[in-house]
């Protein structure tokens, strides 16, 4: 079996394609005349098809050259992406990320993130858990990611504040709370079912955000609850980012509570462990801050305190 036309090989040719001629490409690599024309001889010997055809002082490609030219660039380019990568491996850099962000946290501030973060990455793979309630908690306590968005920081743990969010109480157009005028007092809610957005798993931060309502019902996720809502089944508590549309239809309308402040709660990066995060995870964190309107000088550092223990009820 012949030889395979090495790396070394390839660059010389894609050099010479490049500059148009030996001399350029020669002055490029450091190497003289007669070292590129003996490898692209060899190149040719070892493919069997004529690569270049030497037009005076120019040379161009032949149509076969032409094809290989095209297939070798991936080829090149893939090297250098190995060769990069081994580099960051041996500087430390993660080969994968876990990163757990709390349904409430904006989208757009995540594929905001995300897309920053790409080109950036070095080939370090990125797991992305979407979750409620008590799990991002357990992922901070039982170190199970390495970077976590969460309205919860569990005691023994700091973060940085990143986003504010205001949920409102909201009943589809269709609810007779929303025909009500004028303010509603919490004994009123109590009639009605409250649908809550919870998880199969321990709440550690207990029923805080409930309403006290006589019927709950617990669904996974948003889709669920706005499922719900759309069917004229009961209030929920949503962030106001994720139902703007809806707001603004008229689908949805937000209730007033009488002698109930507006509520908002400050979502907050927490690292499980600060100590063991890597260059990539250092970078995902930093870009999570700028792109959350917060930057690492500037984001407000936080512990646990309870203010946003209750987190909300659906």
């Amino acid at each position: 079996m012949a030889s395979p036309v090495t790396l070394e090989q390839w660059r010389v040719f894609h050099a010479i394609v490049r500059h148009g001629g030996y001399a350029q490409a020669g002055r490029e690599l450091n190497k003289s005349h007669s070292a590129l024309h003996h490898a692209v001889a060899k190149m040719q010997d070892l493919l069997n098809v004529q690569l270049l055809q030497v037009e005076g002082k120019n040379v161009r490609l032949t149509e076969e050259g032409e094809v290989l030219y095209r297939r070798s660039t991936r080829l090149l380019e893939n090297a250098e992406e190995l060769q990069r990568t081994a580099v960051s491996l041996s500087q430390g850099w993660e080969t994968e990320l876990s990163l757990a962000v709390e349904s409430l946290f904006p989208t757009s501030c995540l594929f905001n993130t995300l897309k920053a973060f790409y080109p950036l990455s070095r080939g370090c793979r990125l797991r992305i858990r979407d979750t409620v309630i008590g799990a991002t908690t357990a992922a901070i306590e039982k170190q199970e990611v390495d970077l976590a968005i969460t309205s919860f920081v569990p005691k023994g743990h700091m973060g940085t504040s990143v986003t504010e969010v205001e949920l409102l109480i909201v009943v589809h157009r269709s609810h007779e709370l929303a025909r009500t005028r004028g303010e509603i007092s919490l004994r009123d809610l109590e009639g009605h079912l409250q649908i809550v957005i919870s998880e199969r798993m321990e709440i550690h931060s207990g029923d805080k955000g409930w309403l006290k309502a006589e019927q709950r019902w617990t669904v996974d996720n948003m889709g669920a609850a706005l499922a719900c809502l759309y069917q004229g089944m009961g209030f929920c508590h949503l962030p106001r980012h994720q139902i703007e549309k809806d707001l603004a239809s008229g689908e949805l309308v937000a209730l007033k509570i009488e002698n109930v402040s507006q509520r908002k709660l400050w979502l907050t990066l927490v690292v499980p462990q600060q100590e063991n995060l890597g260059p990539a995870g250092q970078l995902l964190r930093d870009l999570i801050l700028k792109n959350s309107g917060c930057d690492v000088e500037n984001g407000a550092t936080v512990e646990e305190t309870g203010d946003n223990a209750g987190r909300f009820g659906g």
